[in-house]
Parts: C-alpha cells; sequence; structure tokens
C-alpha cells in the first residue's frame, strides 16, 4: 500500500516567518553602517567645499596683494554641494582667513581651514565626521 501524499509546492508560514526575520536582522545591522558613511562621504564633501572657498580667498590674494576683509566679493559666485546639511561661516582678517562648516543635524561634526599669517591648519571635530586631519 502507497501512503503517497499530495502536497503542493511552496513555502510554510513558519518558513517565511524565518525569511522575514532574517531580513529584519541583516537590516538593524547594515542600516547604522550605511548611515555613518553618508555622514562621512557628506563630510569629506564639506572639506572639499572648504578648500574651494579657501581658493577664492587665496585667488582674492593673488589679484589684490591682501585677503578679503569685508563682503561676499570674493567667493566668486561660489556655491557649496553640502549646503543642505552643513552651514558655512567665514572669518575674514587682515593676515588670513578662518573658514568652517558644521552639520546642522544627524551627528556632531565640525570642519576648519584656517590660514594665519600663511601658516595653514586644517581639521575635523566630532564623531559624524568619521576624520580628524585631512
Amino acid at each position: 500500500m502507497n501512503m503517497r501524499r499530495d502536497m503542493t509546492t511552496g513555502f510554510t508560514l513558519i518558513e517565511m516567518m524565518v525569511v522575514v526575520v532574517l531580513i529584519a536582522i541583516l537590516a538593524t545591522i547594515a542600516f547604522p553602517s550605511y548611515t555613518s558613511y553618508i555622514q562621512k562621504s557628506q563630510a569629506k564633501a564639506a572639506a572639499a567645499d572648504l578648500v574651494t572657498l579657501g581658493l577664492n580667498a587665496e585667488n582674492w590674494y593673488a589679484r589684490n596683494l591682501s585677503y578679503p576683509t569685508d563682503g561676499d566679493d570674493w567667493k566668486g559666485g561660489w556655491s557649496p554641494s553640502q549646503g543642505d546639511y552643513f552651514t558655512y561661516d567665514e572669518t575674514l582678517k587682515e593676515a588670513g582667513y578662518a573658514l568652517t562648516a558644521t552639520r546642522k543635524s544627524g551627528g556632531d561634526c565640525t570642519i576648519s581651514l584656517t590660514v594665519d599669517d600663511g601658516t595653514v591648519t586644517r581639521g575635523a571635530t566630532g564623531d559624524a565626521c568619521g576624520f580628524s586631519t585631512w
């Protein structure tokens, strides 16, 4: 006597739940890493924005033999690529300038580029930057 059951192919509810649980576990591991990666790449792009702005100040110096001390004419139409995520500030003085980019939200990150009497200082503070020197 052959007791063969006729079963349809497919997944059981338990098998589907196991797959859903595994996907949820992988997502909880991957999402923070992805978020951190995005924040670090935005911080690097903000540092590049500061370099571009610094080049505009140096270009102004080359043309006028002095650093800009006021106004926005020296920026030369500069527009930050990371303006949605960072605020940019500048402090202008006769012997140089200080440029900073500060993350608006989503983590602590402040990037700086300072030129003072020919001495260049670059740095970054905060966990969301992913680097401290550049």
